[in-house]
């Protein structure tokens, strides 16, 4: 095996007469770095090393959607282990003659090696435990698959779309809460169909992910939260109180572009019982429509762009999946409108009876 060969292994091969006068050539480290450099560079053909072999040494697979998952919970980790020590007061403690930046050095010691020493353990189990692997293979094989499956069903699209109206009711931002969960995740199985479209597999039946990002985005939040579309679309169009008219040309434009706390603050739809049900079936039944088209092969698996969340509706059905996009957004609109419809019409009818109360 030749110097180069052996450096290429990560194996460090030196003649034994180096070894046994090690300190008679080299005063320190640096000295014989310098000497390693020199060698390969003298002893080695430019084009039996190039720069692309030291970077395919280093494996990038980890540093994508299948390693996000276990990146999140070592960063939850070091940083709630750093923060304990730190409030517990457990640091080297400097006199206050010594200058601020060099005390805040000497009390991340301890935190610093109590992280370094957790993480050389964990390492050694996840080596143990799954026979030569790593922490964060170990974390995608127990957790992360998983939860890729679950997301990934029908279930999980429901389940989605569920919570986010399901906590906007309450007055909580349910988009924001269920994509602090589910982001990751819904990434991941984008990176999979990526894989998968590279390979000119990507299809369901290849082990394509129905519930990507844009499963979420592009159609779970059309006009808003809730895809509140029917609902404007009936104020515009169906109100008779001047409540609900004023605000339906204030809801409409924003609307265009998934905006709709007027209507979700304004109407109200938080805490409204009348408006509880539709608001929270209309997402689940686009779930069920959007995830049906894909399943059935009428829409392709996403794998391509991810649009902001306030791209227009039908154009980021267009962008997204094509023509078919366009149409099931069509779909899932008109849906919104008949559903809300009747609940908008009785609400509007006690708005409009107590203005004529209010008039006489």
């Amino acid at each position: 095996m030749t110097y180069s060969q052996a450096f290429k292994s990560g194996n460090l091969v030196l003649p034994s007469a180096l070894l046994f006068h090690y300190h008679h050539l080299f005063k320190d480290a640096e000295d014989f770095l310098v000497w390693q450099f020199f060698y390969l560079q003298n002893t080695t053909n430019q084009s039996s090393l190039t720069p692309n072999q030291i970077a395919d040494a280093i494996g990038k697979v980890w540093f994508g959607g299948q390693g996000i998952i276990g990146a999140i919970l070592i960063g939850l980790a070091a940083g709630s282990i750093y923060t304990v020590f730190i409030k517990k007061h457990i640091v080297i403690k400097m006199p206050e003659q010594v200058p601020q930046a060099i005390a805040k050095q000497f009390e991340a010691m301890i935190p610093a090696f109590v992280i370094f020493l957790l993480s050389m353990i964990v390492y050694i189990v996840a080596k143990l435990a799954t026979g030569g692997g790593t922490f964060i293979e170990m974390i995608y094989d127990v957790i992360q698959v998983p939860l890729q499956g679950l997301t990934g069903s029908l279930y999980g699209a429901i389940g989605i779309a569920f919570f986010i109206s399901f906590l906007w009711w309450f007055g909580v931002h349910g988009q924001s809460v269920v994509n602090g969960v589910v982001t990751a995740l819904l990434l991941s199985n984008l990176d999979a169909n990526k894989a998968l479209l590279g390979a000119d597999k990507l299809s369901v039946s290849q082990g394509g992910h129905i519930v990507t990002q844009q499963f979420l985005d592009s159609f779970l939040i059309l006009s808003g939260s809730g895809i509140t579309f029917g609902v404007v679309v009936a104020m515009l169009f169906a109100a008779k109180s001047k409540q609900y008219k004023a605000l339906g040309k204030v809801a409409a434009f924003p609307a265009i572009f998934n905006v709709n706390e007027p209507v979700v603050f304004g109407f109200p739809i938080v805490m409204n019982p009348v408006m509880f049900l539709p608001f929270v079936l209309v997402p689940v039944l686009a779930a069920l429509i959007v995830y049906m088209a894909i399943a059935v092969g009428f829409m392709q698996p996403f794998a391509g762009v991810t649009l902001p969340w306030s791209t227009p509706a039908i154009i980021s059905g267009f962008m997204v999946a094509g023509w078919q996009g366009a149409v099931i957004q069509i779909v899932i609109l008109a849906m919104s409108a008949f559903v809300y419809f009747p609940f908008v019409k009785f609400q509007d009818k006690i708005a409009y009876n107590n203005e004529l109360k209010n008039e006489e």
